[in-house]
């Protein structure tokens, strides 16, 4: 399929029991951000400096699930299945979700049990329904299947990867186009507990109709999928796909998506990270700035968009940035400045964190307000201040932000001292 090609997977059974560790031995990097490592030339930070002004009372906001209307249920064969599913003009804002009580070779079996809209494919079911504490749950623990749709807009072209994290089979099709030929990953021997991931070249202002399908055949089951923009240019300046989509980061690297994300769950942690950001949209080279004004002479990170989106594509509410850069450092004690409306966090690293997708990368500030799927909490604007000490070197510095609800400001910067 032209633009398209198949990643390498990992097939490892895993019957009753969570994954614990991060896949190794792939083509690409399950990244994972841990604590100080040694490899990363960092002191323990001295802690923050000059608390924040307390914040008000928080006001929890709930996560939306907006139930689909109930489907007309369809005679119990493959084919019917097909037919159910919902259009995909009518998921673009959200996923649109179909359950089944059962598949076969061809895709999920029968009419449609239960369906819904979420914002995001990120689901660890276990050995429970995955309709569990719904107001009608109909769907088994064991031999079901989904049906997940969605028009994905991208503008920002270049080269993406898109990533999948299952237990059991999947299928994914891009704009009705099969990505894995022959079914490869729906497989019919057992549960296969694998990562894959493919790449595909978009053109900019492009929607892609992503259709994922999924079974669990008996035991454990889930799926998380995402997708990152591959920086061809970074990579390799003089490759391909650099030719082909020539973006240079002179300053930030910008990142834009149209979700605030969420810290992943305790069963996930260990294989991924503290989270995996979805729903990216643009990306672009933002520039420098100093502290006082945005655009003044500096090496940091000034927005101020009001009640505005941050970007074309972009919701005004309910986003998330997030922007990285190599620096180099001279080396001694730093102080940090991230000031935020709502939260974020700051990330360096150094070593093997110089190269993109940057693993391993440490810490520094945490003030994610979105602590889990059930809600988040959002605060007026506050600054955070860590001081550390880092030897001379190279380093990558990311910052993120995400914005829950009204007014979004972003400024970051630094200082040695």
């Amino acid at each position: 399929m032209p633009g398209v090609v198949v990643g390498g997977l990992l097939r490892r059974f895993l019957w009753l029991i969570i994954p614990l560790a991060v896949l190794t031995g792939l083509s690409t990097q399950v990244w994972s951000r841990s604590a100080l490592l040694e490899s990363l030339p960092l002191a323990q930070p001295t802690g923050e400096i000059g608390a924040p002004t307390p914040w008000p009372t928080w006001t929890p906001i709930p996560t939306p699930v907006v139930p689909l209307p109930t489907p007309t249920a369809l005679p119990s064969t493959a084919s019917d299945a097909k037919l159910a599913q919902f259009p995909f003009e009518t998921c673009v804002i959200s996923w649109c979700e179909e359950y089944y009580n059962g598949f076969d070779q061809g895709g999920p079996l029968g009419g449609i049990i239960a369906a819904r809209r979420s914002n995001e494919i990120s689901y660890y079911w276990g050995l429970k329904s995955p309709t569990e504490g719904w107001a009608s749950s109909q769907v088994g623990a064991d031999g079901w299947a989904a049906r997940y749709r969605r028009r994905v807009r991208l503008i920002t072209p270049g080269v993406y990867r898109f990533y999948i994290y299952h237990d059991d089979g999947v299928k994914v099709l891009v704009n009705n186009v099969a990505v894995w030929p022959n079914d490869e990953l729906w497989s019919p021997a057992g549960p296969p507990t694998t990562f894959d991931y493919f790449r595909r070249d978009v053109q900019g202002n492009e929607n892609l109709d992503i259709e994922i399908q999924f079974y669990d055949r008996v035991g454990i089951a889930y799926l998380r999928f995402w997708w990152e923009f591959e920086p061809s240019c970074e990579l390799d300046p003089a490759g391909a796909d650099c030719q082909r989509f020539p973006l240079f980061f002179n300053g930030w690297r910008g990142e834009y998506f149209n979700s605030p994300n969420y810290p992943t769950d305790n069963w996930e942690q260990a294989a991924w990270g503290q989270f995996e950001a979805n729903n990216l949209t643009v990306i672009r080279d933002d520039r420098t700035s100093g502290p006082d004004e945005p655009g003044l002479p500096g090496e940091g990170i000034y927005f101020d968009w009001a009640l505005a989106p941050p970007a074309n594509g972009i919701s005004a509410d309910g986003f998330m940035a997030r922007w990285t850069r190599r620096v180099q450092l001279a080396g001694g004690n730093y102080r940090f400045y991230l000031r935020t409306d709502d939260g974020g966090r700051l990330w360096i690293g150094s070593g093997s964190s110089l190269a993109w997708p940057y693993n391993d990368m440490t810490l520094l500030i945490n003030d994610w307000r979105c602590r889990s799927t059930a809600g988040c909490q959002y605060a007026p604007p506050h600054t955070i201040i860590r001081d550390v000490y880092l030897k001379p070197g190279d380093y990558v510095i990311r910052v993120e932000l995400h914005d829950i609800l009204g007014s979004a400001t972003i400024r970051f910067w630094w200082e040695a001292r």
